[in-house]
């Protein structure tokens, strides 16, 4: 989580921090900037001015539920420091939409918490099919499982994979169900090289028996 904190013009020089505590008198500074104005690191927590922008920036690493507290953006200056309130809310680890490019996740999904599952459903150009997705916390991120997605939702043809402009297909449609057979027709004066193709399963996906297509000029 990264803080970005700005102040006029007139206070590029002098020292920034970061402070934790309930009372901007008496809080904890967990970092600063200093004299030379580069960012500076420690386990938790990193800060940097940028001058130019009058703003200096404060990231918090591996944020957990006891950081949750009043934070104040300080700068240092002769009588009271200059401070601003910032209220540090930690709420659950949840998982949001992934693979939004395979499944349709329902409408007014937001997220959901570690140990929650949502059922998905592969989208259009997929055989159709319902799952289960679980989340789960992994090394620190919240992660979907299963996730081997595209192994689960196959791929129907592609009317699009032939590529033929002169082919016309009957039924005519953009996607084609595993064991489809589609009957090609040819403008007046051609036949098609194929009357017949077929959306056939090659291991875990599914594509058309016929690589040549096309229609071919009558004698």
């Amino acid at each position: 989580m990264t803080v970005n904190c700005t102040y006029v013009a007139g206070y590029e020089n002098y020292v920034k921090y970061w402070c934790k505590g309930n009372d901007w008198k008496s809080c904890e500074i967990v970092i600063q900037t200093n004299v030379n104005h580069i960012e500076v690191r420690n386990d938790k927590f990193s800060i940097v001015d940028q001058q130019s922008a009058r703003t200096f920036s404060v990231t918090m690493m591996g944020i957990k539920a006891q950081d949750e507290d009043t934070y104040f953006c300080g700068i240092e200056r002769a009588g009271r420091d200059i401070m601003y309130e910032i209220k540090l809310k930690v709420l659950p680890g949840i998982c949001r939409k992934t693979w939004e490019d395979v499944v349709d996740f329902p409408v007014a999904f937001e997220g959901i918490t570690v140990g929650s599952s949502i059922n998905v459903s592969c989208k259009e150009q997929y055989e159709e099919r319902t799952l289960m997705l679980l989340c789960r916390k992994e090394s620190g991120k919240f992660v979907f499982y299963p996730q081997d997605i595209q192994k689960i939702c196959k791929a129907k043809c592609n009317k699009t994979e032939i590529d033929s402009s002169d082919v016309t297909l009957d039924p005519d449609q953009e996607y084609y169900d595993s064991s489809t057979e589609v009957t090609v027709q040819c403008p007046p004066g051609s036949n098609p090289t194929h009357n017949i193709v077929k959306c056939v399963t090659d291991g875990q996906r599914n594509k058309w028996n016929v690589t040549n297509l096309f229609c071919a000029q009558t004698s």
